[in-house]
């Protein structure tokens, strides 16, 4: 019997975006997960047009949300997506042989960012290591909120594939500002709770150093004017997440 993958997908009005993702999971899954969240454009009807099962789930969290899809997987493997992403032409031909990866419990790929328009290979931005492939009960999504990460124990046997899932991100300088400042907002409740002294220091140096490490260190500054622009609503975004959790703090 071949191995069978299973894609869980989480969203929320993805409708610009939906049909895209699955359709590049074609011949290569077995079944398609869609848990969306009650969206109030056409996603719903997109996915399931394309094949996908689409089960509705009240909005908690993304941690939750991509695990109560995973739990409803039944193939081998478990390839989880976001909705604004689509497998490579390169990537598909590649997961399309099983022999690629079945000796693998942990599945790692590039993740390749378009941002503003242009495809960014420099900085943060790329390789952009993600782990998405995994033996079904081999991974779980954890970490903190907004930026979850898949566990699993460090025993199990892993492979990096140097191929790309395609992001489509922020497509407009508002666009990141927006998401930024909602991160930096999601974050402070697990920040607010460092001592008042480390907040003050992340607050003073984090962002600056996160602006030279990105651009400088990591070259983001070869992607042009993108790169700096990207760099600079990061770096003030993290600056900003460390004001709200001082603020939480001096007022609690």
């Amino acid at each position: 019997m071949s191995t069978r993958i299973s894609a869980v997908i989480i969203t929320y009005n993805e409708a610009k975006n939906i049909g895209r993702c699955i359709e590049s999971l074609a011949d290569i899954c077995n079944e398609i997960i869609v848990v969306d969240s009650y969206s109030t454009d056409n996603t719903v009807l997109l996915a399931e047009q394309c094949g996908a099962k689409v089960l509705q789930r009240k909005w908690d969290n993304y941690i939750d949300q991509k695990n109560f899809g995973n739990e409803q997987a039944k193939g081998d493997y478990i390839l989880s997506m976001d909705a604004d992403e689509y497998l490579s032409p390169a990537l598909r031909e590649k997961l399309k042989d099983s022999k690629s990866f079945e000796s693998f419990d942990i599945i790692s790929f590039n993740r390749l960012n378009n941002y503003i328009g242009k495809w960014m290979r420099h900085g943060e931005w790329y390789p952009d290591k993600k782990v998405r492939l995994w033996r079904k009960g081999c991974a779980k999504w954890g970490g903190s909120i907004p930026h979850e990460t898949v566990l699993f124990n460090s025993d199990l046997k892993s492979t990096h594939i140097p191929l790309d899932i395609l992001h489509i991100t922020h497509q407009s300088i508002d666009e990141h500002i927006l998401k930024s400042s909602k991160y930096a907002l999601l974050s402070t409740d697990q920040v607010w709770l460092k001592s008042a002294w480390t907040l003050w220091f992340k607050l003073l140096f984090s962002g600056v150093f996160r602006f030279f490490k990105s651009l400088i260190l990591w070259g983001g500054i070869l992607d042009g004017w993108r790169g700096i622009v990207g760099a600079g609503i990061t770096s003030i975004g993290v600056t900003y997440k460390y004001w709200l959790a001082l603020e939480r703090k001096v007022n609690t």
